[in-house]
């Protein structure tokens, strides 16, 4: 565990730095303004949120990342929180440093924040955690990575402690524990998940819900009893947004100070970097943006058409058009950079772009081109798919439209479609797809990352992909502790996925977080991401 966060946070420092170059992409941020600190004031937020995502504002297995960035990240916290720059477990409502196991890895420990209140006034106690576990094993379409496929229960040892019993060794648990947030048993117990919505969430966080406008804005006060002391500021209103477009237009204009979301619509970026005050947060993230190629149609079974559309993919071209080098690539072996040592780097870089070598693949394997360009399969199907990707979303737009072009280049056709992000998340799960563009975003574990997306079973496994040698190997990791082994595991797993072509790699999603300092607020902390942190939350203060 501590040569992958050392590793995570070189890799997270060096990206933070380097994957951008120019004005147009600096990462800089921090108490630049000099100006005298204050309090008071809101600080206006813009999210690309739709009122149809915020009918529900339960917190677990949402449709939509943006919600956590919008909602979720402001109101509740889970027992631990994963830093992405620092590239390591900080502690929240569970104190990272008294993590204990039992000798065989099987019984997890952790005491508990003892200063935390719930923002009514209620307690927090060891009674929440359990309940918030045992929601998720009541009510399994809320336990997105599955942790009660390996847990066995969890106890209350008075009440600062809790205690997991796993079914076998799990030592990745803490990890997932950063993205389970606690809810309140006395205002949760008794309601019926089937139909509960959450309208006035109660979290132990640093901003409380005060106010939602439909389809407008959320306002948020702050939380004056925070465990980690109060704001500097006396609230926030999340403007909503139906399109990126027009959060990026109210951002360039100077109408809100952050895109909470990371939105932006990239060939605005210069415009919006040409802005007194304006910075870009840009370091790696734990997600991948992809070509999702759904292994339930008979012609995307065959391994052969997935290579071949593999290598149809311009990568350089679409990172440096699509996203202006704001990104860095995502490799066919899925582990991105932050992972560190445990990136099979022969794996990673396995994918060559051969246009003409694609085209020869599918002849060797007995496809022929019809005269309409498009080639047809020896049982004389011919190669076209419906292909998805977000509406409302430029970038997303102009780098589907690259991809389907690509696509159309090695005899592949494509039909496309768009759906909103949330639309796009439920055809995933429902795998009522040929190709969908979309993200795939993974806890801060190798394992966690390998095995919710490539996993028989796994949560994420949209591709409906199956390979018994994979699972096998995963499972071997859930038990062994040993680091260099694992690393071996883990290097076979990766060379397994980069030769099944599972998905077209796009760029790995990262951060690329605009706002504005020392025009109306400054305080931001550059050792942590702009918005999802408490520590960030809790520093910005007015300038005067």
């Amino acid at each position: 565990m501590k040569r992958f966060l050392a590793a995570a946070l070189s890799a997270a420092m060096m990206l933070s730095m380097a994957a951008c170059g120019g004005n147009a992409t600096e990462t800089t941020g921090g108490e630049s303004s000099g100006a005298a600190e204050a309090t008071g004031g809101t600080v206006m937020a813009g999210a690309y949120v739709l009122d149809s995502e915020m009918a529900n504002m339960v917190p677990f297995a949402n449709p939509t990342t943006n919600m956590d960035y919008a909602v979720f990240n402001l109101i509740y916290e889970g027992l631990f929180y994963y830093n992405p720059k620092a590239g390591e477990l900080q502690s929240a409502l569970g104190d990272v440093d008294t993590i204990q196991w039992n000798d065989d890895y099987t019984q997890l420990t952790i005491e508990l924040n003892q200063d935390a209140k719930w923002q009514d006034g209620e307690d927090f106690t060891a009674e929440d955690v359990v309940f918030t576990y045992e929601l998720l094993r009541d009510n399994p379409t809320l336990d997105e990575y599955g942790l009660w496929s390996r847990l066995d229960s969890i106890t209350a040892d008075g009440e600062d402690k809790v205690v997991f019993q796993c079914k076998n060794s799990f030592v990745a648990l803490p990890n997932y524990l950063a993205y389970i947030f606690i809810v309140p048993q006395h205002q949760w117990e008794g309601q019926d998940m089937t139909t509960f919505t959450n309208n006035e969430p109660i979290g132990t966080g640093p901003f409380k819900l005060e106010k939602y406008t439909s389809g407008t804005s959320a306002e948020y006060s702050a939380n004056a009893e925070y465990w980690k002391g109060a704001p500097k500021v006396d609230g926030m209103t999340v403007v909503l947004y139906n399109s990126s477009t027009n959060l990026t237009l109210a951002l360039i204009a100077g109408e809100i100070d952050i895109a909470i979301d990371n939105t932006i619509v990239m060939s605005s970026v210069s415009e919006f970097m040409a802005q007194d005050g304006a910075q870009m947060d840009v370091y790696a993230g734990l997600g991948n943006f992809m070509v999702m190629m759904n292994e339930d149609n008979e012609l995307l079974a065959d391994p052969v058409v997935r290579q071949a559309m593999c290598m149809a993919l311009n990568t350089d071209e679409l990172i440096e058009r699509g996203e202006y080098n704001c990104v860095v690539k995502a490799p066919i072996s899925f582990l991105p950079e932050i992972f560190g040592d445990y990136v099979n780097e022969e794996a990673a870089n396995s994918l060559t772009y051969d246009v003409e070598g694609a085209k020869k693949l599918l002849e060797d394997a007995g496809y022929t081109m019809g005269e309409d360009g498009i080639y047809v399969s020896p049982s004389g199907q011919r190669l076209s798919f419906e292909y998805y990707s977000a509406s409302g979303a430029p970038a997303q737009q102009s780098e589907a439209a690259m991809i389907q072009q690509y696509l159309l280049e090695v005899g592949v056709e494509v039909v496309p479609r768009v759906a909103t992000w949330a639309e796009l998340a439920s055809i995933a799960a429902e795998g009522s797809y040929d190709l969908l563009q979309n993200k795939i975003e993974f806890p801060c574990d190798v394992y966690a990352a390998l095995s919710n997306s490539f996993g028989t079973d796994g949560s994420t496994n949209y591709f409906n992909y199956s390979n018994p040698e994979v699972d096998a190997l995963l499972e071997s990791t859930a038990t062994e502790t040993d680091d260099a082994k694992l690393a071996e595991i883990y290097d076979q797993v990766q060379t397994l996925i980069a030769a099944d072509y599972v998905y077209i790699p796009m760029y790995n999603s990262g951060t690329h977080q605009p706002y504005y300092d020392g025009i109306n607020f400054s305080g931001w902390t550059t050792n942590d991401a702009p918005i999802t942190s408490t520590d960030n939350l809790i520093s910005i203060y007015p300038v005067q």
